[in-house]
């Protein structure tokens, strides 16, 4: 697994990494209102025409977490554990 590149902002954690070959988003969202979080991740792909350089390519989510802690190290726990859960 390799993160390719990272964002964050005040209600989100999210990255594109690159686990065997394969691109993905990972999005870990803070819904204050409804007081929880929530990790997903999504297929993705590398494109020229967005200022990250990736792009989703189908919002079914592939992987979902919830409850989990708002932190860095929560969203990178979510993709190891995708990734882990891949490769079975």
């Amino acid at each position: 697994m390799k993160i390719l590149k990272e964002v964050s902002s005040e209600d989100h954690f999210s990255a594109y990494f690159e686990d065997d070959g394969r691109i993905f988003y990972a999005d870990l969202a803070s819904l204050g209102s409804l007081e929880f979080t929530e990790c997903m991740i999504f297929k993705a792909r590398k494109t020229n025409k967005t200022d990250s350089g990736y792009t989703v390519t189908n919002w079914l989510e592939l992987y979902f977490d919830k409850d989990i802690p708002f932190t860095r190290d929560s969203l990178m726990l979510c993709i190891k554990e995708f990734c882990r859960v891949a490769d079975d």
